[in-house]
């Protein structure tokens, strides 16, 4: 099995939950916590980089996208199909996509979450984001970052 990017995973998403890019705050974010949860517990689930942007992780590829070319999203989630293909392995990707997107994109939507970056779980003090973020520089947030202080922005 080919892994899967960010763009196929945010493109699963958008799909199955008719979710808007109007919703980009609480996608990103939930994709964030998707791949810090599994990164920190069992390794990659998929290939990401996410960068300290001001309001947080940021997959910098996926937002592009989400601004410049929302098609080629759209067309990535028939590439997510084909990756993940069927048995067990198929129902563990789905299984932690749609938990994370149970658990994360409802709390990522309230206020003041998506208007006041101080009430960002990803902002509290020693987080991979406030180790990483430098301002204007949208540094990226190393694997390593995310396994030793994920625990430190859990929700």
């Amino acid at each position: 099995m080919s892994r899967l990017t960010t763009t196929e995973v945010a493109a699963y998403m958008i799909h199955k939950y008719h979710l808007s890019l109007h919703q980009r705050y609480a996608i990103q974010k939930t994709l964030y916590y998707l791949y810090a949860d599994h990164l920190a517990t069992e390794g990659r689930l998929f290939e990401g980089q996410f960068v300290a942007y001001d309001r947080g992780p940021v997959d910098s590829k996926l937002l592009n996208l989400m601004v410049h070319d929302p098609k080629r999203i759209d067309r990535s989630r028939f590439l997510f199909h084909e990756k993940i293909g069927v048995g067990q392995k198929r129902t563990q990707v789905l299984t932690a996509i749609d938990e994370a997107v149970d658990k994360y994109l409802p709390f990522f939507e309230q206020e003041p979450l998506v208007s006041d970056p101080a009430a960002n779980p990803t902002h509290r003090p020693g987080t991979p984001w406030q180790r990483a973020y430098q301002q204007g520089q949208n540094t990226v947030i190393d694997d390593d970052l995310i396994r030793r202080y994920h625990y430190l922005e859990e929700i």
